[in-house]
């Protein structure tokens, strides 16, 4: 079996409890994409556990809390049908790791890798799902 660890170029104590638990499993490949489930709830504006994660080092909860707050700035999650108001809660359900390369590699170091797309999946009961993308590079054998 052939995995990679999305954190494996941090070390361990940079990373959160629940970041370190972030595998990727070759063997998972389907269409270019590794869905890896993640299971993290959190408030928004606040990001309460985002940034405490963050605070204490963990840098793939600073790179969420950045990526998440910007997508909700731009535009908020929308309500499902019957919710009138949501309450900022959500969910990280499960992370998305596209490796199909894209264009821009004719134009960076060839000792990087990328970009890849990492997608995070975002729910909640009252709201609808929410997707927030990430363009990812990596040094070379990293995700390979």
């Amino acid at each position: 079996m052939f995995k990679t660890r999305f954190i494996s170029s941090m070390s361990l104590p940079a990373v959160c409890e629940y970041c370190i638990k972030i595998n990727i499993d070759h063997n998972n490949l389907k269409d270019n994409c590794i869905k890896v489930e993640y299971g993290r709830h959190d408030y928004y504006p606040g990001f309460h556990a985002l940034t405490k994660s963050s605070q204490n080092g963990c840098k793939v909860c600073r790179l969420f809390q950045n990526g998440i707050q910007a997508s909700f700035q731009r535009q908020q999650p929308r309500p499902k049908a019957g919710v009138s108001e949501w309450d900022g809660g959500f969910s990280i359900t499960s992370l998305h790791f596209y490796f199909e390369n894209g264009i821009l590699n004719d134009y960076i170091d060839e000792s990087i890798n990328g970009p890849f797309r990492l997608v995070i999946n975002i729910e909640d009961p009252q709201i609808r799902l929410c997707r927030v993308a990430f363009d990812v590079f990596a040094a070379e054998g990293m995700l390979s």
